[in-house]
């Protein structure tokens, strides 16, 4: 798995009626090409994750997040850089969340210093400022990534939320 497709996943998740879009179409809004939109959904519909109508599957969605992401994108946290807020430092957890340890995707248009986390793939940072609901999910899968206890906990029943929207898989 590649983190375009994690990317991908949680695109579907958040903004669900992007799955009846083109590759072409769906590439121009997450900064991907076609191609990597194609195989990146082949490899989600492998994986059970997506259903063959690109529609995600919520509890594998969940059981994926909640368990096996930190081991496939393991958290690389580096100095102090300008970018955009993650984790516990951006919405929906910040309004929850006091700390005065910001983290952020380093960006070159980016406003607010924390410590750099290395983005799940190197357009993230840049797409989010566009997709709100996909920045949020973003930040809170790098909250179970990087958090301690309680914010990885706050994360978990955020995602769960957002993932199962009341659908039963």
């Amino acid at each position: 798995m590649k983190g375009q497709d994690l990317m991908i996943l949680l695109d579907l998740v958040a903004y669900p009626a992007d799955r009846r879009k083109s590759y072409a179409a769906l590439g121009v809004e997450l900064h991907l090409s076609a191609s990597q939109i194609h195989a990146s959904t082949k490899r989600l519909i492998s994986a059970r994750l997506l259903d063959d109508n690109r529609a995600p599957r919520p509890r594998a969605v969940l059981e994926f997040v909640q368990h096996g992401l930190k081991y496939i994108f393991p958290v690389e946290v580096g100095g102090l850089a300008l970018g955009h807020p993650t984790a516990w430092s951006a919405p929906p957890l910040d309004q929850e969340l006091s700390s005065k340890e910001m983290v952020v995707w380093p960006h070159p248009k980016g406003e607010t210093q924390g410590f750099e986390v290395k983005p799940i793939h190197k357009v993230v940072a840049e797409v989010a400022m566009h997709r709100p609901k996909l920045h949020e999910l973003l930040s809170l899968v790098d909250c179970l990534r990087i958090g301690r206890v309680r914010e990885r906990r706050m994360a978990e029943n955020e995602l769960k939320k957002r993932i199962l929207n009341g659908e039963a898989d």
